[in-house]
């Protein structure tokens, strides 16, 4: 725990250390994009603490549903401190707190609580942590659009008030943090439209042919299974599960007739069938930032040794997450019921994953399929 009375007299600072306070603030500010929400609030909250020098302990509280709950805290008993949470339209009894707050920093005083306000619980525990009397706490609201979403709370017990430059530095956290839940937010608002999208594009494929209900479902698992074993990044395993699910929506541009046709195709017909990869080429540049997902759906048809379609690449000209996709699209095909066939048997489709090794499927992910399906 800091000494408070130490911390007052300690606000003139060597050239370093003035340079290391600056290090400790970029840190918190650059390179966030990749954390996640609750690596974000640690490492920004932990540096906040670091600069906020009359700061003994504190905590962060978030809005879930109608409570602001404790999500992360410095210097206090944790298990105590889980037994505060505030209503949202009581929250923090005895601090400013008007509805449309504005991102502040505000000092409030405590001598004694108002004990009417709380259960015995939160009276309790706040004699545990020591915030029932005789404190200073030094916070700032974290808003979203109009909504007060979290409170960031520093407190100290040695009656010091807080400086100016550590208001002013929690106003900017405050602000921080805001900005942070703003972009998640519009980003959550983003992967939720693009889902929405997904799921009517898979649907009107299915609508079409009836036979391939549930096939993009099932080519997604398979994919991942694969892309897992074989090693895939996250960022790949998510850029893989989108062209998965989407790898067939190109047969939106397919007549249903041929689609549906319950004997052998024409080769008339088999070469309308074949430009389903670029009908989903087209529909899905559409879609801005689904560049490298339009370029797995078109490609899922190539062949390692070069005799697919619609280019002929091979091997390494074929993006692994293709060839992950084409192998299990072909399980499932193969292990399915289809207008022209009946299912063949797993082990049947094995067999034949094992004689097409090196030739239309890439040799490691027929060895890696074989060993995920027996």
């Amino acid at each position: 725990m800091r000494s408070g009375v130490c911390m007052k007299n300690q606000l003139l600072y060597s050239e370093n250390q003035t340079a290391s306070r600056y290090d400790l603030l970029a840190k918190a500010f650059v390179n966030t994009n990749a954390l996640t929400k609750k690596e974000f609030i640690i490492q920004a909250f932990d540096i906040a603490f670091e600069l906020i020098l009359e700061a003994e302990k504190g905590s962060y509280y978030e809005l879930k549903g109608d409570y602001y709950e404790p999500v992360y805290s410095k210097g206090y008993d944790c298990d105590a401190l889980r037994c505060l949470s505030f209503h949202k339209d009581d929250a923090f009894a005895e601090y400013v707190s008007p509805e449309h707050q504005e991102i502040e920093s505000y000092e409030v005083v405590i001598k004694e609580r108002n004990l009417e306000l709380f259960t015995d619980e939160m009276i309790e525990a706040m004699k545990v942590l020591g915030t029932l009397s005789n404190f200073i706490s030094l916070y700032a609201p974290i808003r979203v659009n109009n909504t007060k979403i979290g409170i960031l709370c520093f407190d100290n017990f040695h009656n010091i008030n807080y400086s100016e430059e550590s208001k002013t530095m929690l106003k900017i956290y405050a602000q921080m943090f805001s900005n942070f839940y703003e972009v998640r937010l519009s980003q959550e608002r983003l992967e939720n439209r693009i889902q929405e999208i997904i799921s009517t594009l898979v649907s009107a494929i299915e609508l079409k042919d009836v036979y391939t209900k549930g096939h993009a479902s099932r080519v997604l698992e398979f994919s991942l299974d694969l892309g897992l074993a074989y090693g895939l990044s996250f960022k790949k395993l998510r850029k893989l599960e989108t062209a998965a699910i989407l790898h067939d929506v190109g047969k939106i541009g397919v007549p249903t007739g041929i689609l549906i046709k319950p004997n052998s195709l024409t080769d008339e017909e088999y070469e309308e069938v074949k430009k389903h990869p670029e009908h989903a080429r087209k529909l899905l540049s559409e879609i801005e930032g689904f560049e490298e997902i339009t370029e797995l759906a078109y490609c899922h048809h190539e062949h390692y040794d070069g005799g697919g379609y619609p280019r002929g690449l091979k091997e390494e000209e074929i993006p692994i997450e293709a060839q992950i996709i084409q192998i299990c699209d072909a399980f499932d095909a193969m292990t399915s019921v289809r207008a022209y066939r009946s299912a063949m048997s797993k082990e049947t489709a094995i067999k034949i994953l094992e004689k097409e090794k090196g030739k239309q499927f890439h040799p490691k992910l027929v060895e890696l399929m074989i060993q995920i399906h027996k």
